[in-house]
């Protein structure tokens, strides 16, 4: 009800300061506007419906997208509608996996209003894109896991992966989360669970590589060979960097995450009952230091937005559980 009644007053606000235009906060969205209602209306996946091109970031959101425009017909208002509604899964899945984690009503109502405010869930709604996607599948991977570890059955286990497909099939950062679970799988001698987990999260990367190469492009989209930072091995100082030193650097000057990573490592230290909680928190700071690692921040704290959304619940869960 709070996120709803923030955004549906922004929005209001907006129509009436833009002669009843919806208008997003950033240009990207439209540019996967752009490549969807081309893929709906012409059959080509490009900024033009002229010919290929790898600019967009989620080939999945792209995707939806296309797939809503050739349903519904294109419309400036079907991102914000599907960021709205992801953004209300990604608060049901949170609450979801405060529950998992044995969280009482007060403690999860914290936790989810915690979920709008420093997520934060309006400004990435007010993007248009896919990152309100993004924080619903990577809480669903989280708790798909936690469950999977508890009751390593084919059905669990389907539904892990089935998460790791689709939390990257949205952003190529989930295998920051991926990376962290399957080695906790490996150490808990899952090792048919972390295989599948692995296998099914790289499958959407491949896919999208060999149509992307076929296509006369790079195995990774335009956007990620741009902003992605890649190892650079020239001197001793580039091998330290990438050895992790510059995630660590990154994360000293990133505050929210920082104060998260602190809490998450406090509350794991401190945890006294027998619980596999600790391990979730430890796996959630290495996927934040992963992320800075290789990725960046900032804009609308939307690149990390779904390491904010899987930290929250599990500190409930530490401190409220």
């Amino acid at each position: 009800a709070v996120f709803l009644a923030i955004l549906t007053t922004l929005t209001v606000k907006s129509l009436q300061a833009n002669a009843g235009h919806l208008i997003y906060t950033l240009d990207d969205p439209y540019i996967h506007m752009s490549i969807a209602k081309n893929l709906a209306t012409h059959g080509v996946f490009g900024v033009t419906r002229f010919s290929f091109s790898s600019s967009t970031s989620s080939p999945l959101w792209t995707l939806l997208l296309a797939a809503s425009y050739g349903l519904l017909g294109v419309s400036d208002w079907i991102p914000g509608i599907l960021a709205t509604l992801f953004a209300l899964a990604a608060l049901y899945s949170a609450d979801s996996l405060c529950r998992l984690l044995s969280v009482g009503t007060i403690g999860r109502s914290i936790i989810c209003l915690a979920v709008v405010y420093f997520t934060p869930l309006v400004p990435v709604v007010s993007t248009g894109m896919e990152h309100a996607m993004h924080v619903f599948l990577a809480v669903v991977l989280i708790s798909t896991t936690i469950r999977f570890v508890l009751d390593p059955g084919g059905r669990t286990l389907a539904f892990m992966c089935f998460g790791g497909l689709l939390a990257v099939a949205v952003r190529y950062e989930s295998l920051f989360l991926v990376a962290p679970l399957a080695f906790w799988l490996l150490c808990t001698k899952q090792w048919r669970g972390a295989t599948m987990l692995v296998i099914s999260s790289l499958l959407p990367v491949v896919a999208y590589g060999v149509f992307s190469v076929m296509n006369g492009s790079y195995v990774l989209p335009n956007s990620l060979m741009l902003k992605g930072h890649f190892a650079d091995l020239n001197g001793i100082k580039a091998i330290i960097n990438a050895l992790g030193y510059r995630g660590f650097g990154i994360l000293i000057g990133t505050s929210h995450l920082y104060v998260i990573c602190i809490i998450l490592l406090l509350g794991a230290l401190l945890w006294r009952r027998e619980s596999r909680l600790p391990i979730v928190a430890l796996c959630i700071v290495f996927s934040i230091l992963l992320h800075l690692q290789f990725a960046r921040t900032g804009w609308f704290f939307r690149y990390e937005a779904y390491l904010v959304a899987v930290s929250l619940p599990a500190i409930g869960g530490l401190y409220f559980g």
